[in-house]
């Protein structure tokens, strides 16, 4: 399980376990119809209390990415990786746009953003 959940963190911790699963799901490590671990698995593996996890798979069902079965476990849903893919995406262009925001603020002009960006994606690659 590639769930690390980071106690100084502003997030709850049950929306911190909920993204681990997006990402999980996301990257393919969990595909359709897969049975996910329990919830009592994942709170010992974690070391936190189970209802934190009841609740992010709750919250987790609500959004159709997970589903229940009652007396067997959870599963993903048909689909999910999809919608895991477009969630990561909308976050990573909040907190770009947030850090963006933070730039101009500081004074950076449009070409020292830009110029910096290409550096970080000239990175990547």
């Amino acid at each position: 399980m590639k769930i690390i959940i980071d106690e100084n963190s502003p997030r709850p911790i049950y929306e911190q376990i909920m993204f681990g699963f997006i990402q999980m799901i996301a990257f393919g490590d969990y595909s359709d119809d897969e049975k996910l671990p329990s919830v009592r698995d994942i709170s010992v593996f974690l070391k936190v209390n189970p209802n934190t996890v009841t609740r992010a798979f709750f919250y987790l069902s609500n959004e159709k990415i997970i589903y229940l079965k009652r007396g067997i476990g959870n599963f993903v849903s048909p689909g999910a990786m999809e919608d895991c893919k477009q969630r990561i995406k909308s976050r990573v262009e909040e907190n770009i746009s947030r850090e963006l925001e933070l730039l101009e603020r500081a004074g950076f002009n449009k070409t020292e953003i830009y110029n910096l960006l290409n550096n970080i994606t000239g990175r990547a690659k």
